[in-house]
């Protein structure tokens, strides 16, 4: 058999849910190229962290512009 429930007051309710707020994600710019990036994350822009080359950003922006162009070669074929 279930247990009966008990009401909780609006009081209760909310105590319960003030941890459930929203918060605002912490972002800092890139000292090379000024780009909001997170912290402790690789800046997708230039590749760099903690002032070091990690990624190398050319082949990536070279692949994605193929890749972007394969596809839209292949949508107009297929109309």
């Amino acid at each position: 058999m279930g247990v009966p429930i008990c009401r909780h007051n609006h009081r209760r309710r909310g105590n319960r849910r003030s941890h459930n707020a929203l918060e605002n994600i912490m972002t800092v710019n890139c000292p090379k190229c000024k780009a909001v990036v997170l912290p402790h994350h690789v800046c997708k822009v230039c590749g760099t962290y903690n002032d070091r080359k990690v990624l190398k950003v050319e082949k990536r922006v070279e692949k994605a512009l193929v890749k972007a162009t394969a596809t839209k070669q292949t949508s107009t074929d297929k109309k």
